[in-house]
């Protein structure tokens, strides 16, 4: 699976919502037998890239200016 424009409002951050969806969308993917789950971020957002390093979510670059690729295989 790969998200998309995923992110939590202002008014939600910091609560464990962000940590609560992905735990969701990674539940949905197990039961489904999907092979991994992938995302962008951009270089300079580092509460993103915080909360994806604590969820075992780990980086891959692309080459594509200021891109990463974020990715969690769920073997």
């Amino acid at each position: 699976m790969n998200i998309h424009d995923f992110m939590v409002s202002d008014n939600f951050r910091g609560k464990g919502v962000g940590k609560a969806q992905l735990n969701g969308i990674e539940q949905y993917c197990r039961d489904n037998d999907y092979l991994k789950i992938t995302l962008e971020v951009g270089d300079d957002n580092v509460a993103a890239k915080t909360l994806y390093s604590s969820l075992d979510y780990e980086d891959y670059r692309v080459v594509l200016t200021g891109q990463q690729h974020w990715q969690k295989y769920l073997n």
